[in-house]
């Protein structure tokens, strides 16, 4: 058996942040990943089963959504992805997301699998994948995104993205529907609203009697889009994940399709310390 050489770019397109430009070299390299580890190379077995479950959540996951957002043009097309090798994510990630895809109305069942994955996947680095995923998931729920409103599938993607309900502010402190019927759409329309108010301003600008219809639907749109920027924050911003970039782009044309742009230092993008809503515990 010829010897083994030094891992050098694969290890390099593996342990790196990928863009999008990335990702037909990183799917070279995957197979050129596989191949040494299964000829026994150490490292390339070490490196493995991390590069194995980012690259089929880029592939998968991420990038089926992101050909559908704005600016789509840039998205490498699915042939230039086809890889030899097989990529999987690990069994308990994937079993979530298969649960999540097939549930018809409850979803909860297959968050608390992705959860699970998130608070306990740092040793095998599933952690920054489960949440991503779960975003993804949660934004799938609310297409078509012209459409957008204070509908059931508004609560089914706001319950998967903030399951514990501590990431909006509480109905009580909304009023109008909110003061009779707090399960109802519209009163999640309305205390994203005052989210975005008080993520904008201050933690008392939860006032939107003044508002006409289309600026409290802005501000809901805006609300939404945080609430998705503060349970990728930690993905985005983790210095270690190979796929903190697209997370941030998942963001940012997420936010123009809801016609709510942010700005680079909002997404994250270029920056370690981007002006996010405070991130998810």
């Amino acid at each position: 058996m010829p010897p083994l050489v030094d891992i050098g770019y694969v290890a390099w397109l593996t342990r790196r942040p990928w863009a999008l430009g990335d990702l037909p070299a990183v799917a070279a390299s995957f197979d050129e990943l596989c191949r040494r580890a299964e000829a026994g190379d150490e490292e390339a077995q070490g490196i493995l089963p991390a590069a194995a479950t980012s690259f089929w959540l880029a592939r998968t996951v991420i990038l089926p959504v992101l050909r559908v957002l704005p600016d789509a043009e840039d998205v490498p097309l699915e042939e230039r992805l086809v890889t030899t090798c097989r990529p999987a994510p690990g069994d308990a990630l994937a079993q979530g997301m298969r649960e999540f895809v097939v549930a018809t109305a409850d979803h909860e069942h297959a968050v608390e699998r992705l959860l699970a994955v998130e608070y306990q996947g740092a040793a095998s680095h599933e952690a920054d994948d489960a949440r991503v995923a779960r975003v993804v998931l949660a934004v799938t729920l609310l297409f078509p995104l012209d459409q957008v409103g204070p509908n059931p599938a508004l609560v089914a993607s706001a319950a998967a993205l903030d399951p514990d309900g501590e990431l909006l502010v509480a109905p009580a402190e909304v009023g109008g529907p909110c003061a009779a019927t707090p399960d109802d759409p519209a009163c999640l329309w309305e205390r994203l609203a005052a989210q975005a108010l008080m993520d904008s301003s201050s933690p008392d600008a939860v006032d939107r009697t003044r508002l006409t219809p289309a600026a409290r639907d802005t501000l809901a749109r805006r609300g939404l889009l945080n609430l998705v920027a503060r349970v990728v924050l930690p993905a985005a911003e983790d210095p270690t994940s190979t796929i903190r970039l697209l997370a941030a782009e998942l963001v940012a044309r997420l936010g123009r399709a809801l016609g709510v742009d942010l700005t680079d230092e909002e997404t994250g993008e270029g920056t370690s310390e981007g002006s996010w809503p405070e991130a998810a515990p």
